[in-house]
């Protein structure tokens, strides 16, 4: 079975009460999720509800976070699908200004969802590359996110990914998010650059969620009969 897009939320976010975050349109038990925060502080901040595991991969932190210097932190959770309600309740730990949201797809394993994963905060440019890892089956889904605290409204691009958000929060911080993604039929190490329209420093991260196993069929007529 593919792994394929199945839809997103997203929102700006700012002040210190509960962020209430809507289901994606469409999603059924199985479904992978990630949700995503990005903050206008280096202190990573965010508690996610029961189910929810924060991402883990080399360059990201015990809380899913990947920290850029001091002026701002992405964090990121995954869980499976299972009877969702219709919302979910994370609670940040002090004021902030950010891009917030859940992206689902369909089609993962829902055993390993997260086959592989690494974030890096960059240096200032333009052009921000995600750390390079090596997923372990081919027709995994990359999912790229990238983020700035940037001090004026910008955008982002990638030359060959699908873009699913990109966002800003508009506001005196100008938090920019976006995600983009895209199946990789090859088990090679892989790394994805996405270009900012204004050099800034970013949190990146790359993940290839693992597609759920096929099961084999038996070839009609073919049967072991019991043992007499």
């Amino acid at each position: 079975m593919a792994v394929a897009y199945r839809s997103h939320t997203v929102q700006n976010n700012s002040g210190s009460g509960t962020i209430t975050i809507n289901k994606p349109s469409g999603v059924v038990d199985g479904d992978v999720l990630i949700a995503f925060f990005s903050e206008d502080s280096n202190t990573p901040r965010i508690t996610p509800p029961g189910g929810w595991s924060a991402a883990s991969g080399s360059g990201i932190g015990a809380n899913g976070e990947i920290v850029v210097g001091t002026s701002a932190v992405l964090q990121c959770f995954t869980k499976v699908a299972s009877s969702e309600g219709a919302s979910w309740a994370f609670t940040p730990g002090a004021s902030y200004t950010g891009v917030v949201g859940v992206i689902a797809y369909s089609g993962g394993d829902s055993t390993t969802p997260i086959d592989v994963a690494a974030g890096a905060s960059t240096a200032s440019s333009t052009n921000h590359a995600t750390p390079t890892i090596t997923p372990s089956v081919s027709g995994c889904m990359l999912v790229g996110i990238w983020m700035i605290d940037s001090n004026a409204s910008h955008t982002w691009s990638t030359s060959d990914m699908n873009e699913r958000i990109d966002q800003s929060t508009g506001a005196s911080q100008y938090v920019t998010l976006s995600i983009h993604d895209l199946i990789y039929n090859s088990t090679s190490p892989v790394s994805k650059t996405a270009t900012f329209t204004a050099s800034d420093t970013a949190a990146v991260l790359l993940a290839a969620l693992k597609p759920a196993t096929t099961p084999t069929a038996i070839p009609r007529g073919l049967f072991v009969s019991a043992p007499q």
